[in-house]
């Protein structure tokens, strides 16, 4: 008996002539990656204010989308432009605004949209003028008005899911103030000067960016900005793009038992632990120089708040957080003598501090705000700057030389770290976690490492380091050690001076 084949159907699948791409080329505002997000939901969740569609559900933002409304109302009077006119530039530009999202929204209505994006926007352009007014005129702003919520907003300004393309806020600031002109009749909510600073500025101010190099250079056409995640990155990024990147040839993503992590750790693209590098003579130095009244030990000093910060950098100071350098040792600590700089600290402003190795690292401030800004940050490069991952470099970077609450001391008492969270065991724990499920092809602090590494695989320079810790750890052990030293020499020549004086009179 034949076997019966069995009857064949055709699936008939309507494939639409025009599909959209799974991403467009301009988009960069996206969801966080879950594996990402699930490390710790609330890092990328909005706790005050909604911005853009991603989170937009106004019953849960009551408050601050009431506020919204007084912002543009506000606004409007500042400029003496309707909510109408707002509202055209914002349609104008309503293609350009969704092909900046990971998302389509066809759902959302394109009046929505619109009306959405123009409160959120003038929402932002509102609350960066008055942020740069005079402080006396914040007692009356629902959010200025009280430090705990201005905190906030500005942590939920620089969310990766909750962002506007920046430029549309430029575009919108700039032709809200557009043949602006003074009238004598103005009502009190108009009696404000023009603004003269581009969004830029107040971009910068408002998020207390120092740097004015970075921003001169931002400034220049051809160099846009994406939004503020970006502009938070781009600050932290190194001036000068020459470190040794490790390109990752062999990584297979297929195989899990040897991802990138593990190439990296075994091609020694990351340090050893903090305490392990002390222990072979590096020396750990912040820049810039703390001052004498930052705190220690993760205590807050008098009259400073979590927001002020540790130090208050000059304009000359100012150095990317993310520029790393190592100075190598001129020769052996025995031999320059550079061993009596613990003890003798009249020392240090001589040559002997340039025979040492010594790992400058930019202060860290680790605040309630620290690790929600680095994971949003990660999370942008693992998203749109897959081969240039700076920020997660620099993180792995810390999670290796921070292992334990001692390496975290280490630091604190440097000056290197600003710990702001009371404990330095919840700054190693921090830190530990920031690197969970974050993965790289290649590390931008390679050569760095390899030169450290290099300098504590060395036996030399342990035993060297050993006997510095050992003998000249401080002022009194040094003097001890050098007057131990100094009898040692009386007594081998008290010992041999007999010899010596019979051996010459034999000799007469």
């Amino acid at each position: 008996m034949e076997k019966m084949e069995p009857e064949c159907k055709f699936l008939v699948i309507d494939i639409p002539e025009k599909v959209e791409p799974a991403r467009w080329p301009g988009c960069s505002i996206y969801r966080v990656p879950k594996k990402l997000r699930e490390v710790k939901k609330q890092a990328y969740t909005p706790k005050l204010v909604s911005i853009g569609p991603f989170h937009h559900r106004p019953k849960e933002f009551r408050d601050m989308e009431m506020q919204k409304l007084r912002y543009l109302k506000g606004f409007c009077s500042r400029t003496r432009r309707t909510p109408e006119d707002l509202a055209t530039i914002i349609g104008k530009k309503k293609g350009d605004i969704v092909r900046y999202y990971s998302e389509t929204f066809e759902r959302i209505k394109d009046e929505h949209f619109i009306k959405m994006i123009l409160l959120d926007a003038i929402f932002i352009i509102e609350l960066f003028l008055r942020s740069s007014e005079p402080e006396k005129d914040h007692e009356m702003d629902y959010i200025l008005s009280k430090p705990w919520l201005t905190i906030g907003v500005r942590q939920d300004l620089l969310l990766l899911e909750n962002q506007l393309p920046f430029f549309v806020l430029k575009e919108l600031y700039e032709k809200s103030f557009r043949d602006y002109s003074h009238s004598e009749n103005r009502g009190e909510a108009e009696q404000k000067k023009p603004v003269t600073k581009s969004f830029l500025e107040l971009a910068f101010f408002y998020f207390r960016l120092k740097d004015k190099k970075r921003l001169k250079e931002m400034s220049d056409p051809g160099k846009d900005v994406l939004h503020f995640t970006d502009l938070l990155r781009t600050c932290y990024c190194p001036d000068s793009k020459n470190g040794k990147w490790l390109e990752s040839k062999d990584f297979n993503p297929e195989n899990v038992n040897y991802g990138v992590e593990t190439f990296l750790k075994r091609s020694s693209a990351y340090p050893y632990s903090a305490t392990m590098l002390e222990d072979a003579g590096v020396v750990f130095e912040a820049f810039p120089k703390r001052s004498s009244s930052a705190p220690k030990k993760g205590k807050i000093a008098e009259g400073r708040s979590a927001e002020s910060g540790c130090v208050d950098q000059k304009e000359e100071d100012i150095r990317s957080l993310l520029d790393i350098r190592f100075q190598k040792a001129a020769g052996c600590c025995a031999l320059n003598c550079s061993c009596f700089l613990n003890c003798l600290p009249c020392l240090k402003h001589t040559r002997l501090k340039d025979k040492q190795p010594i790992l400058t690292l930019p202060i860290l401030e680790v605040n309630d705000t620290t690790e929600c800004v680095f994971r949003n940050l990660m999370a942008l490069e693992q998203c749109h700057y897959p081969s240039e991952t700076y920020i997660c470099n620099y993180v792995l970077l810390l999670d290796h030389l921070i292992n334990t609450e001692k390496d975290v001391d280490l630091l604190v008492e440097t000056g290197v770290i600003c710990n702001l969270l009371g404990s330095n065991a919840a700054v190693a724990k921090l830190i530990n976690r920031l690197g969970i499920e974050i993965l790289e092809s290649k590390s931008y602090y390679h050569g760095l490492s390899e030169q450290l590494n290099a300098h504590y695989e060395s036996s030399w320079n342990r035993h060297m380091a050993s006997l510095k810790s050992v003998y000249f750890r401080d002022f009194w052990r040094g003097t001890a050690t050098a007057v131990g030293i100094i009898v040692l020499f009386v007594t081998v020549g008290n010992f041999l001076r007999p010899f010596i004086l019979h051996a010459y009179s034999k000799r007469r």
